[in-house]
């Protein structure tokens, strides 16, 4: 393992459906091959779960009939016996990379009530307090919410004591139930919440803010040219993406390319493209994030860190920016983060903001020259331009306004 590698820097091999393959018990799936890369190896975990409410003792009685695990119908299967099957592998196998668990909730019935202490007295007694790596390792600002904090603090490294040995639960399916349990209490919580996002969308953006960090993207091939651009920009603000139905060689090839973390497939065993690396059961993210300098054309000098002040030699990361897209009536624009402060510049333009809170820390990029990379940079809030001056910006836009805008 790397000291500097965090979780969120991780591409890896997940299983759909992992109680339905035909590699079992659930350790097989979990269990790298050196000498076959492409068999099991997986580092991620799905389960599909419902609910049977009976009485119980919150974090201290539950029965074990309360969880079952099944596709289309509850069946009488419980959780605690594939949890029983990751145990064991846990047990010869200390201090393996984290294994996220994606519980997808198929319950509708009898509403959300009382759902998030269920599903963590489930866990807590069947699985480990011990063993969860929680979300409130992540609440670095209390002030902040999840995804503001993973975005400015990101995620611990793999072997460290928060995450080695550890299993990441992260809940699925019923979105209302999901999107309630991120937002009940999430300190004392044992479980993520993902959300689901479109593979035909153009317009879909990181968020900037809330309670999730962890996004799930059921993706084809014939969407390729839409969701490769829109899943790549969540690796550099430390967000967790997942894809399933990645179920040939082609597909699976575009997931590692878009910088996915999580590539769920049904193909576990006998197919020789099914592996992120040859020798581990991660790889990691190609640093192409969206990272860009913003040099005026007039005085040729940089924007940098602090909202006053430019200089005339790039420096990374004083001078370099991560671009941010966010959608505004339809439109495209960007949040502007500095790579070294992690702060936002801002319609003030002499002070930056530690957060995106409305259309001041938007900027739409009106092209100059596409061949130079020369652009106006709007402001969408004022409508007003940057300018050779740091702390000054321009109701209108002329020579003084033009940046030279350059990947780093």
């Amino acid at each position: 393992m790397s000291n500097s590698t965090t979780y969120d820097q991780l591409i890896f091999k997940a299983s759909h459906n992992s109680y339905d393959r035909n590699e079992k018990p659930l350790g097989e799936q979990l269990t790298f091959h050196p000498n076959d890369p492409s068999k099991c190896g997986c580092l991620g975990l799905e389960l599909d779960i419902w609910r049977h409410t009976s009485p119980y003792v919150p974090y201290e009685q539950m029965d074990k009939g309360f969880f079952t695990v099944a596709h289309l119908t509850p069946g009488s299967t419980t959780l605690a016996s594939y949890f029983d099957q990751i145990l064991a592998w846990n047990e010869n196998n200390p201090g393996h990379y984290p294994v996220l668990v994606t519980l997808d909730i198929k319950s509708s019935g009898g509403g959300f009530d009382g759902f998030q202490d269920e599903i963590d007295t489930y866990l807590k007694l069947y699985f480990g307090e011990a063993l969860i790596f929680k979300p409130n390792k992540l609440l670095y600002d209390d002030q902040l919410t999840l995804c503001e904090n993973v975005i400015k603090h990101g995620w611990p490294t793999i072997d460290s004591a928060e995450m080695a040995g550890k299993f990441i639960f992260c809940l699925s399916g019923n979105k209302d139930w999901k999107k309630e349990y991120a937002n009940t209490n999430l300190p004392v919580r044992y479980c993520f919440s993902d959300e689901n996002k479109s593979d035909s969308d153009p317009n879909v953006v990181p968020p900037t803010t809330g309670n999730i960090v962890f996004f799930n993207f059921g993706i084809s091939n014939s969407n390729r040219g839409v969701w490769m651009n829109t899943i790549p920009p969540f690796a550099p603000k430390h967000l967790i993406t997942r894809t399933y139905v990645s179920n040939d060689e082609t597909i699976w090839n575009n997931c590692i390319n878009a910088n996915v973390s999580a590539i769920a497939t049904d193909k576990l065993s006998g197919h020789s493209w099914c592996k992120v690396s040859n020798t581990s059961q991660y790889t990691l993210k190609t640093q192409t994030f969206d990272k860009r300098s913003l040099k005026n054309k007039a005085n040729n000098e940089y924007r940098t860190s602090n909202a006053t002040e430019m200089q005339a030699v790039y420096e990374s990361p004083r001078c370099a920016f991560i671009f941010e897209p966010l959608t505004v009536n339809n439109e495209v624009v960007y949040a502007l983060r500095n790579a070294q402060n992690s702060e936002y510049l801002d319609c003030t333009i002499s002070t930056m903001s530690t957060k995106v809170i409305d259309d001041c820390q938007k900027w739409r990029l009106i092209t100059v020259n596409a061949d130079k990379h020369e652009y106006y940079i709007q402001n969408v809030k004022n409508s007003e331009y940057m300018t050779k001056r740091a702390s000054k910006l321009s109701d209108s836009a002329g020579s003084d306004e033009v940046y030279i805008i350059e990947q780093r």
